[in-house]
């Protein structure tokens, strides 16, 4: 099996609901494996959550959750769009960002395992 150091993986959000403005909410579904923050998430089905204008995000499944501080960025010109961006090492993925209908905020407190 060959391993791809560095590979970033976009993860385009088909299935994706935003909630009243007062809190952005998406429910995906990760076909992977990947680590958000501290935490190492199996794959399925999540609900990932940020209240308008805090920095937390918080990603919650069956069999797993997670807490994480992001940072938000710029906004997109495509206020639709909504993905979520990994990076793939040897180590496993790790969740970089996540854009909720064109607000993207990058995770800050990523794991160093």
């Amino acid at each position: 099996m060959k391993t791809l150091t560095g590979t970033f993986i976009a993860l385009s959000l088909l299935a994706v609901s935003a909630a009243a403005s007062e809190n952005d909410t998406l429910h995906v579904t990760v076909p992977f494996a990947f680590t958000a923050g501290t935490a190492t998430l199996p794959a399925g089905d999540y609900v990932i959550s940020q209240q308008a204008d805090n920095h937390i995000l918080t990603i919650g499944g069956k069999r797993g959750s997670a807490i994480v501080i992001a940072m938000p960025q710029d906004q997109t010109a495509d206020l639709r769009a909504s993905n979520m961006t990994f990076s793939r090492t040897a180590k496993g993925n790790t969740l970089l960002e996540v854009q909720m209908s064109g607000k993207p905020s990058v995770i800050m407190n990523r794991s160093t395992k």
